[in-house]
């Protein structure tokens, strides 16, 4: 594809030559490229505009700004006189792609974020944040920070696994135990210094004032105990700072009005609540209008699919978090791997009521399968190109321990059980008309942001869905579960009005969903990169492993 601009203006090439000399000195900042106010014109393009399963033939699509303004025949669009012409030659232009499940703690630089646009996933879901994360939504917002458009919710809201059940009990005793232990520690030196030195002279003195130092101490102990939060222990010294650990339903509503009020787009539920908090958080979220996605909750009391929908939760964020509802004499409180034999009879079943209740799902069929890969092979699937974005310390614990190493004995079941009724639950969603969004979890080891993504295309396609159908997952359905989150979800379809969000491809994705991996360029919000500059940022960002 040839790219030409038309009509340059003096404005235009004294701020070319400014760029160039910021970047020259070493004036731009590694964390944000300018956004471009700007008109841009798509000039001979086969428009695959997803809102309805057609391409649109030799199409102008004019961009101002952040919004798609003009869609129409070359020969009655025209471009106006200052935009920016990508001539197209006939390449396929798609509304750029959504990751429904992300993790913004893969990288601690909001740099890595490079990694979703060079790959035209344009917007992401981040599923648990730390306070950072919000910042870089609202820079991104603003053209300070260049990344895809984010989505994401606070801390998850979630219980303590089986090994960490004593800690509550740990807590309140270092809490009330240690200034006890403290006191006598101090007294204990004072007593030392009076015995065998002569700075302090009569130690039966002050003796009388042991036993009401260390009850104020004991006190003291007492109201840290009672006004200090679990999840301040939790977060600070078990090491778990994305997590919220209520101790009651009335802390487990506190959490979601906290949320709320800090701007979240969206509260996460996660594993291990205990069955009143799970429902305690999920009908403060329905009281205030917040939308819920997370994990469905199986330990240590079963929360059933109908007692989940009945709670208001509005989405679940993993196909796999179905499975418990097929396994046969399941025990959610058996904390061991166990084979349970799968019951696939009752997947009609169970994808009718989640579409009779309107849930939407995130499949994340890509974790599941890159976790097979990986553990039938491990150095060939870390061997492929894509791999060599991840930073080297990441890539040696995927090898060393984790999924990889731990789930060995899995393998067998994973493949000839776990993964066919994966693929046939999420066919059979599809055809009960559930929202389905594309989703890849960059905490599971082997998944790379942006790349993974188009490698959950495939499994769809192979699942029974089309292309079309499979496309979706990752375009409209989205912007229509932002939708619901309360959010702007004029975005994944390309029509007048919506935010330019866009991927130019060589050939037509709904022939082959492939196709995607052969980009030409992308648009985030209306700023236009060709492949080749996208992949010059992530060699740029990766060369400061």
């Amino acid at each position: 594809m040839k790219i030409v601009k038309f009509q340059p203006t003096i404005k235009r090439i004294l701020l070319l030559l400014i760029g160039l000399f910021l970047v020259i000195n070493g004036m731009v900042s590694s964390h944000a490229i300018a956004q471009k106010s700007s008109t841009t014109a798509f000039v001979n393009v086969n428009v695959i505009p997803m809102d309805t399963e057609l391409v649109l033939e030799n199409q102008t699509v004019i961009v101002e700004g952040d919004r798609i303004t003009a869609i129409g025949p070359v020969d009655e669009v025209a471009a106006p006189e200052e935009a920016e012409i990508i001539e197209g030659n006939g390449a396929y232009l798609m509304p750029g792609l959504a990751d429904m499940h992300t993790h913004l703690t893969y990288d601690v630089d909001p740099n890595s974020m490079r990694l979703y646009l060079a790959y035209g996933v344009t917007t992401i879901r981040n599923l648990n944040a730390l306070p950072e994360h919000l910042e870089w939504r609202e820079q991104v917002a603003n053209g300070e920070l260049l990344g895809p458009t984010i989505y994401t919710s606070g801390n998850v809201i979630a219980g303590l696994p089986a090994e960490l059940s004593s800690a509550p009990y740990t807590f309140r005793a270092i809490l009330i135990l240690g200034p006890v232990i403290i006191g006598l520690l101090i007294w204990l030196i004072i007593w030392l210094v009076s015995k065998y030195t002569s700075l302090i002279a009569n130690f039966g003195q002050i003796r009388r004032f042991i036993l009401p130092s260390l009850a104020g101490v004991l006190l003291l102990g007492g109201l840290l105990a009672w006004f200090i939060p679990l999840t301040t222990f939790i977060q600070t010294v078990v090491g778990l700072p994305m997590a919220s650990i209520p101790e009651s339903e009335a802390e487990a509503r506190q959490f979601v009005r906290d949320q709320k009020a800090a701007g979240v787009d969206f509260i996460k539920s996660y594993d291990f609540l205990p069955r009143e908090h799970y429902f305690a958080a999920m009908d403060e979220a329905e009281k205030l209008g917040v939308y819920i996605a997370g994990h469905t909750v199986s330990y240590p009391e079963e929360v059933s699919l109908k007692e989940t929908i009945e709670a208001g939760q509005d989405e679940v964020v993993h196909a796999d978090e179905f499975t418990h509802y097929f396994w046969v004499g399941y025990d959610p409180a058996a904390d061991a791997w166990v084979e349970y034999e799968i019951d696939m009879s009752r997947i009609d079943e169970v994808a009718a009521l989640i579409a009779e209740n309107d849930i939407a799902v995130t499949l994340t069929l890509i974790t599941n399968e890159t976790v097979l890969l990986g553990l039938e092979d491990m150095e060939g699937l870390l061997q492929q190109p894509a791999y060599q974005l991840v930073r080297p310390e990441l890539m040696e614990t995927w090898r060393t321990r984790g999924r990889f190493i731990n789930w060995q004995a899995q393998k067998r079941y994973r493949r000839e059980q776990w993964r066919p009724l994966l693929v046939t639950l999420s066919k059979a969603l599809q055809d009960q008309g559930v929202l389905l969004n594309l989703g890849t979890d960059p905490t599971i080891e082997g998944i790379v942001p942006g790349y993974s993504a188009h490698l959950e295309l495939p499994l769809l396609i192979e699942a029974g869905l089309t292309p079309f159908e499979a496309l979706s997952t990752g375009t409209r359905n989205p912007a229509q579960t932002a939708a619901r989150m309360g959010a702007d979800g004029d975005w994944g379809t390309i029509i007048t009005g919506n935010r330019a969000d866009l991927i130019l491809l060589s050939h037509n994705p709904l022939e082959d969903v492939t196709y995607t991996q052969d980009r030409l360029g992308v648009m985030v919000r209306g700023q236009w990169f060709t492949q080749a500059e996208l992949d010059s940022l992530v060699d740029e960002f990766v060369s400061t492993y």
